[in-house]
């Protein structure tokens, strides 16, 4: 049984939480297609509200941060069984993008 929802408040969250719908989803039996389509609408409904939210914001960095969470979901609609090597290199991408610009920042 996949988790209720995609959880989207941190990368970290959203990263976590689509590792776990990927274990469910490959778990599924191949033809069993209406359970496939049950995952993978769960993660489209969550890429919408991203969308949505970014939309809405007024916060140019948050505007960002929820068009680059419906990009990770889009990564994962096109290849759950890769999402998971992926996120963790795009994870580590952030933590030294955010290193440099601490660093570049400090006097």
């Amino acid at each position: 049984m996949p988790p209720a929802k995609v959880v989207q408040d941190t990368f970290e969250h959203l990263a976590e939480s689509l590792i776990a719908f990927q274990a469910d989803y490959e778990a599924i039996p191949p033809g069993d297609k209406a359970a496939q389509m049950a995952v993978r609408r769960l993660v489209i409904e969550a890429k919408t509200k991203a969308r949505w939210a970014a939309r809405r914001t007024k916060s140019e960095t948050k505007r960002a941060q929820k068009l680059e969470m419906a990009d990770w979901m889009l990564t994962w609609l096109e290849n759950p069984p890769i999402f998971e090597t992926w996120v963790r290199l795009r994870l580590r991408a952030k933590a030294a993008e955010a290193e440099s610009s601490t660093t570049t920042s400090e006097p």
